[in-house]
């Protein structure tokens, strides 16, 4: 917990029954504090990298991240999606929105989910491919078993051509995963590979037998 602490900019306070002077200096910190941004490098030197700040006052004392994690961009989609799933943080700046067909069988007593995946064209971002607009969507369900926590997975990428007659439209992306029947909480995340943008949503669905 102190390694934690230290290495997040946090305090550990450990082996007491009395927390009112840690709570009181929390309180003190949290109404005077400043925050600091900044564009880190892009090298090779590795993914973990450490932050340093210096005080010139050397009576101050600064409490700060010690570092990050250079992440790809798959690492940030596939992170997301597990706190959508798990968490229930979802967010949707593409304003996507979700339909359904009608379940059907799948392989070794599995249902197969049709999901469509609709965006509005203006949302996504499309660029030069020789002679043409191209977006490039990455759409990932997870499926979660509500009686038993199992989790199935399903991926799928569109190339997506823009039409000069697209604007004010929707795109309309097909997608399906297998489940269990029964009760399942259905995690969506949506990558517009092009802008990094990324939307979660998520909803529960009542699987039956087939």
């Amino acid at each position: 917990l102190i390694l934690l602490a230290e290495e997040t900019g946090g305090r550990a306070v450990l082996s007491q029954n009395d927390y009112g002077q840690a709570f009181g200096a929390l309180r003190s910190e949290m109404l005077s504090f400043y925050s600091l941004a900044y564009q880190p490098p892009i090298n090779d030197s590795g993914p973990e990298h450490r932050i340093e700040v210096r005080m010139r006052d050397a009576e101050l004392v600064a409490r700060y991240r010690r570092g990050y994690v250079e992440k790809s961009q798959n690492k940030r989609f596939s992170e997301s999606l597990q706190g959508a799933l798990y968490l229930g943080l979802v967010d949707n700046p593409l304003e996507v929105k979700l339909g359904a067909g009608e379940y059907r069988g799948g392989g070794e007593g599995l249902v197969v989910i049709p999901l469509q995946v609709v965006i509005p064209v203006a949302k996504v971002s499309f660029v030069p491919n020789r002679d043409e607009l191209m977006a490039r969507v990455a759409i990932r369900v997870l499926s979660r078993n509500l009686e038993n926590g199992q989790v199935t997975r399903s991926d799928k990428t569109f190339q997506v051509k823009y039409e000069p007659d697209s604007e004010g439209q929707w795109m309309q992306l097909p997608v399906e995963i297998e489940s269990e029947s029964g009760a399942h909480l259905l995690a969506v995340g949506v990558l517009d590979q092009e802008s990094s943008v990324t939307s979660l949503l998520s909803t529960t669905v009542d699987v039956p037998a087939l």
